[in-house]
């Protein structure tokens, strides 16, 4: 197993203030949320030429459905932060492929966070956001070193462990 020490860790990758901002009015006022990806460099849903992003909407959905105005979970955690669901969107966004499948579960942390959760193939990839702007993620395959640690600027680890999901080519 491969574990981010401190010392180790690359800088973290960042949401632009503008997107979060737009992200967390919308959900504190309980209008729909959603994260416009016509400011992620070369996303345009929908656009000339550009095929559907497969991952987006059940993705948006399984957020949607968190449990977003609870005070505390039954089982004592925070709930999702609108920021920490808005820096997930815009990290799938930046890192995922158009026809990657969509992950197999969106879910809160502890902390307010939330998390996206990919369990198939004997791949296991779980990326995690939390409010404070912390990214990290976990990923573990078959004969593979697993890692743990945060995500780098580049994405270029995350791109890697994210390429080897399997992908919805229709």
């Amino acid at each position: 197993m491969t574990t981010a020490t401190p010392d180790m860790a690359a800088p973290q990758h960042s949401v632009p203030d503008d997107v979060l901002r737009s992200f967390v009015e919308k959900a504190i006022t309980g209008r729909r949320v959603f994260v416009s990806l016509s400011a992620v460099p070369g996303k345009n849903p929908g656009g000339p030429g550009n095929p559907e992003i497969r991952w987006l909407g059940p993705t948006t959905a399984a957020i949607a459905r968190l449990p977003w105005f609870e005070t505390n979970l039954p089982d004592g955690r925070t709930p999702p932060q609108p920021e920490a669901a808005a820096a997930l969107l815009w990290l799938l966004a930046m890192a995922l492929d158009d026809d990657t499948i969509p992950p197999t579960g969106i879910i809160p942390t502890w902390r307010g966070g939330v998390t996206a959760e990919w369990h198939v193939n004997g791949f296991d990839l779980e990326i995690e956001c939390d409010p404070s702007g912390t990214m990290e993620y976990n990923f573990a395959g078959p004969g593979m070193e697993e890692y743990e640690g945060p995500v780098d600027e580049a994405l270029v680890q995350l791109k890697r462990h994210v390429a080897m999901l399997p992908h919805d080519r229709k």
